[in-house]
């Protein structure tokens, strides 16, 4: 068995203690390195806002689809797209003007832009039998948020 003298004791305890704290400093300055190029990271591709705006925009779109696919022109709570007069998505030819879409409080209109951060102006268009840049037979869907 090795015995140390007590200076040595000392003098291996503060190789230790140094050792640890240079380690701790490291991972210290990692974390904040990390954390700071991720915040430069979400800065550069638009953070959070521009995540929120695709899936605002996104909604929108769901939005459409359903209503063409349940044949619903009636927006939320009141009004409609112009579904009367055989307007309605049955009608290959009918152009249902653009409407709001409110995902705060699962409202639509198709008036004035409703307050909230959360809010996509969603254009349904008539079936395509000209426009070759996107397959006949479907309706355009643009959604945006506003």
């Amino acid at each position: 068995m090795i015995l140390l003298s007590r200076d040595s004791a000392r003098g291996a305890a503060l190789t230790v203690a140094i050792i640890v704290i240079i380690i701790v400093s490291l991972l210290a300055v990692y974390a904040f390195s990390a954390g700071f190029n991720q915040s430069l990271l979400a800065g550069r591709m638009g953070g959070v806002s521009q995540i929120q705006r695709y899936w605002t925009a996104r909604s929108g779109v769901i939005d459409a689809t359903e209503r063409i696919r349940r044949n619903v022109v009636a927006l939320n709570p009141t009004g409609s797209l112009g579904g009367g007069r055989g307007n309605n998505f049955t009608n290959a030819s009918w152009d249902p003007p653009p409407y709001y879409l409110n995902l705060d409080n699962d409202q639509t209109n198709t008036g004035s832009r409703p307050s909230g951060p959360r809010v996509a102006l969603v254009d349904i268009g008539p079936v395509n039998t000209a426009d070759s840049s996107y397959p006949r037979g479907v309706r355009k869907i643009e959604s945006t948020a506003v």
